[in-house]
């Protein structure tokens, strides 16, 4: 799937809390074992977002513009103290704790407040290594 032009707010979220653990469960290795047989989940790469976080799915899975759509990894931030982080950052790594897959992507802002203040903090994490 490709998305392309002003989308607003889209994120990809685990199921809510409520849910029982067994259903939680079957969901994690339903899309587990889905994303494994794919080449590619989605391309944002042409999209604008008010707020993107997709870590329900693989983040080297999406297509994404690396100017604004920045991919994390979990191995970078695994043992990493996130109160050293810009708090924007430290939100979307805070994302691997509900996620199954070792990588997501986080959208900066385009069409809404913070842009580049939420740029700034994350073209400094790409400076640090810690995002691509």
């Amino acid at each position: 799937m490709t998305l392309s032009g002003r989308i607003g707010q889209l994120l990809t979220t685990p199921p809510h809390p409520s849910v029982p653990a067994p259903v939680k469960q079957g969901f994690r290795e339903s899309a587990e074992a889905f994303y494994r047989d794919v080449d590619w989940a989605l391309d944002i790469a042409a999209a604008q977002f008010k707020d993107g976080s997709l870590y329900m799915m693989p983040g080297d899975k999406i297509g994404r513009d690396p100017a604004t759509q920045f991919l994390l990894r979990r191995k970078t931030f695994e043992g990493m103290d996130r109160r050293d982080l810009p708090a924007i950052v430290a939100a979307h790594a805070g994302r691997f704790e509900s996620t199954p897959f070792d990588s997501l992507v986080a959208a900066v802002s385009t069409l809404g407040a913070n842009e580049e203040h939420h740029l700034a903090d994350f073209e400094a994490a790409r400076a640090a290594g810690l995002v691509e």
